[in-house]
């Protein structure tokens, strides 16, 4: 008797218009002071980030988010296309996300007429869990970059 098992969900892929030109939305990503004001979730506290966003270089973010606690990131930008796309590796040093190991992120922006289309693929999970969980936070990082755009 031979058994199947479904495959883990370690990628997932989120498809948003964004009610603002190409410019202003990757602007968010690479500009510090503008990454600042949408960075994290609703109970996220920004205690410190150091590092540069710019290709082959790393950001160190620490933080504490409310009941979960601290938070401490690395992303290590791989490449960056002005105004179209984005590579970076992610990588969570605090638990129990840490368990997840390194990921990537490739955020590509699409003009669609006066607006921008984000279409962000987060892969290399070792959890579905924790691909969830990074799905549910990617959804609401996006939702307050609309807010800081005013959208």
């Amino acid at each position: 008797m031979s058994t199947t098992t479904a495959p883990l969900a370690t990628r997932l892929e989120i498809k948003r218009t964004i009610n603002a030109s190409p410019e202003r939305v990757f602007a968010l990503w690479t500009e510090a002071e503008k990454f600042t004001q949408w960075f994290g979730g609703n109970d996220f506290v920004l205690k410190r980030m150091t590092g540069a966003i710019r290709a082959g270089e790393r950001l160190v973010i620490e933080g504490s988010n409310g009941p979960c606690g601290e938070i401490n990131l690395e992303i290590s930008y791989r490449e960056i296309k002005p105004t179209s796309r984005l590579v970076f590796g992610w990588r969570t040093t605090t638990p129990p996300m840490d368990t997840e190991g390194d990921t990537t992120v490739t955020v590509n922006f699409r003009p669609v007429g006066d607006k921008t289309e984000i279409h962000l693929i987060h892969e290399g999970f070792a959890t579905e869990k924790g691909c969830e969980a990074h799905k549910d936070g990617w959804n609401h990082v996006i939702d307050r970059q609309m807010k800081v755009l005013g959208c």
